[in-house]
């Protein structure tokens, strides 16, 4: 996932999201379970 972030997404989880939130239409509901995801893997 590091590898992806990095060369698609100038390694920024931002960019990751806005571009599934923009692009996908990720919704707030999936947004939630995302941050909670990463939440749980500090």
């Amino acid at each position: 996932m590091k590898q992806g972030i990095s060369d698609y997404f100038d390694n920024s989880y931002q960019n990751a999201v806005a571009f599934f939130v923009k692009e996908k239409g990720l919704t707030p509901a999936e947004l939630e379970e995302l941050v909670k995801m990463i939440k749980e893997q500090k």
